[in-house]
């Protein structure tokens, strides 16, 4: 408990102690803020300072620049320049107002010239002006006509918009369409594709019975053509044997025509005669018998 009272009272020491510096702190530091007019050969005016002045603000009024604040220092001591307070006294240079007045009727000078000068440009300008505004009836009048020709553009753009919109709707049901179409599309692809595969496998097939049936039309071939030799070969025996059957025949015919030529059957055949005709029946019966063999 003594521990805690203890800390408790330095805490309200430190406190009170912040609390008198904060109060007496400024008044301490004004008291060792002060100015001292420094010994000068130069012309130079003294003046008082009031509420509110500060360094800046009267380099600005004698200096006629706030950035020359620094140039006080060649004729006043400052113990803090940032601290000046009102009564106090200081001095301010002469030479420097005197040039800064000259400096201030130059350009008054230059001023009025470009007055004259503003003033005659002023007349041109109103000339411009007046002939600006006669330019900007005649543009209202041209905007007049240019916002008509607008509310006409925008009803027709109001009617494009309403047909673009009418033509997207079309466009989407198209889309849709294309879509079932592509589908269906797909779908059709999948089947042709296994119809191509069912139709290669055929083709398979269909050449490999092709490929049977060519060996067996090369080997019926190769009989036919062994068939067309033998019936070229059975042809010249037929038609050598034709040449010898033409030649019985006429043998044949000269005996037939001998035996009718005869006297027979009242006279009796001779040994000649009898044999010519066993002769001749013997060769048909041959010639008979080879035809009907082949």
């Amino acid at each position: 408990m003594r521990i805690k009272q203890l800390f408790d009272l330095v805490k309200v020491g430190i406190i009170a102690y912040i609390c008198m510096m904060l109060g007496w702190g400024p008044l301490v530091v004004s008291s060792y803020a002060k100015i001292t007019m420094k010994p000068t050969d130069k012309p130079v005016k003294v003046i008082t300072i009031k509420k509110g002045d500060t360094l800046w603000h009267l380099a600005g009024k004698y200096l006629a620049d706030p950035r020359r604040w620094p140039e006080f220092k060649k004729y006043n001591d400052y113990t803090n320049p940032d601290l000046i307070y009102p009564g106090e006294k200081m001095q301010v240079p002469i030479e420097v107002a005197k040039e800064i007045k000259s400096e201030l009727e130059r350009e008054l000078a230059k001023l009025r010239e470009s007055y004259e000068k503003l003033s005659v440009q002023f007349v041109q300008a109103s000339e411009e002006l007046n002939l600006l505004r006669k330019s900007l009836n005649e543009l209202k009048a041209q905007n007049r006509g240019i916002r008509s020709a607008l509310r006409t553009n925008r009803r027709k753009i109001d009617q494009v918009r309403r047909s673009t919109s009418n033509l997207e709707r079309k466009i989407a049901s198209s889309e849709k369409r294309m879509e079932e179409m592509h589908k269906s599309m797909t779908q059709t692809r999948q089947a042709s594709v296994s119809q191509i595969v069912e139709l290669a496998n055929a083709s398979k097939k269909l050449e490999e019975k092709i490929s049977s049936l060519e060996e067996a039309m090369n080997s019926r071939m190769a009989e036919i053509a062994s068939k067309a030799e033998e019936l070229a070969r059975l042809r010249e025996e037929m038609e050598s044997t034709s040449k010898r059957v033409s030649t019985i025949e006429k043998a044949v015919s000269e005996l037939d025509a001998k035996i009718k030529r005869a006297e027979w059957p009242y006279e009796k055949p001779s040994k000649n005669k009898k044999i010519l005709a066993f002769l001749a029946a013997i060769v048909g019966a041959a010639a008979w018998a080879t035809l009907s063999s082949r």
